[in-house]
């Protein structure tokens, strides 16, 4: 349904007040050289106004819209949405549905790139040097001999684009296609530009591709990327006219309250409530935080069945994996020896409900170590691999699910653990060709044996698995929920070692309304970002002594809250 359509008939003040700030975003023209700046708050709808823009401003005659974000789930949702209002055309050619980092690759770098010396090779575009077996040693930072071997993630990218623009005829050439494809470029989640993005997107601005920007400054939490390097908005950019989305389809106004005592960016005022929950009114819940286990996880699944919130619908969020319960989501961090890899890899496959991001780099680990077994070590990608020995991605799924389900319990000792994981590996073969395997994996050596410590230990998972469920939907990083939203939402504040010193700060220094910059903005932003997610039950668990310091703030503030015992 459009927008247009939905204010016909008479709604509450509040959503037809919504209604009309969402029509002028989607009905404001954009010129070269003028971009337009939308400051849209969590919940405001923003996705379906972009889609909403793309959908009923008419085009030129072959020419095209593009709109990009940071993630692909994004890009995922968008053309969903375009499928459900019966266009899915609209997300193909010549439109441009994506992220920023392939939209960059694709039409600023790839189609002017020469080829590589070594013959047979292509250039590939990595999420992170992570994705590469040799770039896990060092995620972050450069890779001279991966690179010449024609692998760049989107650091690299981004340094190929703004050089590329600078040289005369080839900045000619990109900005002269994409201003002859593109009407407009709608950039998602603006405040996630790293410096490099934003020096891009001005330059593409000024040379005549108009632009539209969607942004929250209080939700901008990936300045760690920069090394804190001070934020560069070029001018262009920050003469941009500036429209304003307040009203809030997701949150009750209670978490709407709350939130606005978070914000970094100066402004007090509440958002405005206006969906189906503005009404609900789910106070703050406080718990204690317990020295381990996941009890505070128990107290805030019973409190979300109370109000018949379903298990799908309960998030548990942290700001490091660390801090997350580790009999729910595995350990976080990845051991160095080849044995501890892969048993920390079965182990966060196995975990009830590991991270998405964590179970894609183990399931990484257990594909890798099954192509090593069969076709014999190799430092090239997964894909070149496949494509190599002729090994179809479904194939190698079907050996990972059987392999998975034949390994040994991580409670069995470590050599014991080993002898039955080697022949787990042998048993599946991924692919035509071999009726027998070649390699040896690196975990399996005989030292080993002298190991006795259980194989879960080694992998750095050290408690035992439940003795009964959570009634959990999701446990992640704080991150990686950006974007995303649940009815209940639990934020885990740790209160030992460094990230509990860190998050200590951040919580003195949000009780005093203490002005921020640098690292503590971030930190409270990200403390906004996981507030923001809950549509009816927000929760915190922490230190007992953070418990009555938060109530006394939300009670003098008038925000309901309760202490659960």
């Amino acid at each position: 349904m459009s927008v247009e359509t939905r204010t016909q008939g008479g709604q509450n003040p509040r959503q037809d007040e919504a209604y009309r700030a969402q029509r002028e975003v989607v009905d404001t023209d954009v010129r070269p050289g003028v971009p337009l700046l939308v400051r849209a708050c969590p919940g405001a709808g923003k996705t379906r106004v972009i889609v909403e823009r793309h959908l009923t401003r008419p085009l030129p005659p072959r020419k095209g819209r593009a709109i990009v974000s940071f993630t692909k789930v994004a890009g995922r949702e968008l053309r969903r949405r375009c499928q459900e209002q019966g266009l899915p055309e609209s997300a193909g050619f010549p439109n441009f549905i994506g992220t920023l980092d392939t939209f960059f690759w694709l039409h600023l770098v790839r189609p002017y790139l020469g080829t590589l010396p070594e013959e047979g090779r292509t250039w590939r575009r990595l999420e992170s040097w992570w994705d590469h077996p040799k770039g896990r040693e060092k995620e972050y930072g450069d890779h001279p001999d991966l690179a010449g071997k024609g692998y760049l993630t989107g650091d690299q990218v981004r340094k190929l684009a703004r050089r590329l623009l600078a040289e005369e005829g080839t900045g000619s050439r990109i900005t002269g296609f994409l201003t002859a494809r593109f009407d407009e470029l709608i950039v998602d989640e603006a405040q996630d530009c790293s410096n490099e993005d934003l020096g891009i997107l001005a330059t593409l601005g000024e040379r005549g591709l108009p632009l539209v920007l969607v942004e929250d400054p209080d939700q901008r939490i990936y300045g760690f990327r920069e090394k804190g390097a001070l934020r560069e908005v070029p001018p262009l950019l920050r003469s941009a006219p500036v429209m304003r989305l307040r009203h809030n389809w997701r949150s009750s106004q209670t978490i709407c309250d709350l939130a606005a005592t978070l914000r970094t960016s100066g402004g007090s005022r509440p958002d405005t409530a206006t969906g189906q929950h503005q009404d609900d009114g789910t106070p703050i819940t406080l718990i204690p935080l317990p020295e381990q286990g996941v009890d505070h996880v128990r107290a805030f699944c019973a409190e979300a069945g109370k109000l018949g919130i379903r298990q799908s619908e309960r998030l548990v969020v942290a700001y490091a994996g660390a801090s997350l319960p580790v009999e729910l989501a595995g350990a976080s961090c990845l051991p160095e020896s080849p044995f501890g890899r892969m048993a920390w890899a079965v182990g966060v496959l196995r975990a009830p409900v590991a991270p998405r991001r964590q179970r894609e780099k183990a399931r990484r680990i257990i594909r890798e170590n099954i192509l090593d077994v069969w076709y014999g070590a190799d430092e090239r990608l997964e894909e070149e691999r496949r494509e190599k020995h002729g090994v179809t991605g479904e194939g190698l799924t079907r050996a990972t699910a059987l392999v998975l389900r034949d390994l040994p319990s991580l409670d069995e000792p470590a050599e014991k653990w080993r002898i039955g994981a080697r022949e787990a590996f042998e048993r599946y073969r991924p692919g035509p060709g071999l009726s027998s395997p070649v390699g040896v994996p690196d975990w399996s050596g005989a030292w080993w044996e002298r190991d006795a410590r259980p194989a879960r230990e080694v992998g750095g998972h050290g408690v035992a698995a439940l003795a009964s469920q959570v009634e959990v939907g999701r446990v992640t990083t704080i991150h990686q929920a950006k974007g995303g939203e649940a009815d209940a939402v639990l934020i885990v504040v740790p209160k030992r070692g460094k990230q509990g010193d860190s998050s200590a700060k951040t919580i003195r220094q949000w009780l005093a309304r203490t002005p921020v910059k640098g690292k503590d903005e971030e930190a409270r932003n990200v403390l906004y970002v996981a507030a923001t997610r809950a549509r009816r039950l927000l929760a915190f668990a922490m230190g007992e002594e953070q418990v009555r310091l938060v109530e006394a703030f939300l009670e003098e503030r008038g925000i309901p809250c309760r202490v659960l015992p």
